[in-house]
């Protein structure tokens, strides 16, 4: 436990028990493991020891981004995907260190540019006495660069594919080291409900663009919604019920999946609709095979 003035960073994995980025007030951030499914934790730590013997002089506000590590085969050593929340305006910088720290290069944003807000740079510092705990950030620049906590990003390009999802690259540096990296996003736009409002091919295609981005590394994909776990959890089941396919797999349990899936994050397929959309991208994924082989 760590307390400068207003500055707070807490690193409760002994008591808290799935992985959460903290950032305190003054932008120090730490990786937490947690127990609860809730969404935000926000702390007050004004003359209280309520994180087992934190004082502070001066009221603090804790934002926690949770995520979890998705493992498809049982493997711990080979995540495949890390699903996670949309950043709020407060977690942002939070956000790009889960990134940098997990070694991820390719992003899944399944939440439509109209949920999403522009945010300044290192706004947790701006000194505001409170923290927005329900506005989704938009959090990359729209051109040129901008700072989030220790990390600058940098727009390089961006692209269209028909009007239903935008790839963008940017690259991402940290400013201590001077190491860059370059990161693709794949942002798909047509994903306002809790199914896609277009047909389960435009969805099997993003997934296949996806899927050829990152064929030859070994680093996780980060893919986010509001929640980390309805349209996440929708899309990693489709990917995951079509990657055992391709494997040659002969029989597919989709319940089991799914509990695979939810063992390693909560809430994982939020509705009945979002299984029958799993159902059907599946059975046009498995006739296009068909068709491609007869």
């Amino acid at each position: 436990l760590l307390s400068n003035r207003g500055n707070v960073y807490i690193n409760a994995s002994l008591v808290l028990g799935q992985n959460r980025y903290v950032v305190g007030q003054g932008g120090q951030q730490g990786l937490e493991k947690e127990r609860q499914s809730t969404r935000q934790i926000r702390a007050r730590a004004s003359g209280s020891d309520g994180f087992g013997g934190l004082r502070t002089s001066q009221q603090s506000f804790v934002t926690v981004l949770e995520f979890a590590i998705v493992h498809f085969d049982h493997d711990p050593r080979t995540p495949t995907y890390i699903a996670a929340e949309t950043p709020l305006p407060g977690t942002v910088a939070a956000f790009w260190q889960m990134v940098w720290e997990q070694f991820a290069v390719v992003i899944v944003c399944l939440e439509p540019d109209s949920s999403l807000e522009q945010v300044m740079e290192n706004c947790l510092d701006s000194g505001r006495d409170s923290v927005d705990t329900t506005t989704q950030a938009r959090y990359w620049p729209p051109e040129g660069c901008s700072m989030y906590g220790k990390f600058e990003v940098r727009f390089v390009s961006e692209h269209s594919s028909c009007g239903d999802f935008i790839i963008r690259s940017f690259y991402l540096k940290e400013v201590e080291s001077g190491e860059t990296r370059t990161i693709t996003q794949f942002h798909f736009l047509k994903w306002l409900e809790d199914v896609p409002s277009c047909d389960v091919k435009t969805v099997l295609d993003f997934r296949r663009k996806v899927n050829k981005s990152f064929r030859a590394k070994k680093s996780p994909v980060v893919v986010h919604c509001i929640d980390g776990s309805g349209k996440t959890g929708t899309y990693l089941l489709i990917d995951l019920v079509l990657n055992r396919i391709n494997k040659g797999v002969k029989e597919l349990d989709v319940a089991a999946s799914i509990e695979h899936l939810r063992d390693q994050r909560h809430g994982m397929i939020k509705s009945k609709e979002q299984f029958k959309f799993v159902l059907a991208s599946i059975a046009e994924e498995v006739n296009s095979m068909l068709n491609a082989v007869g």
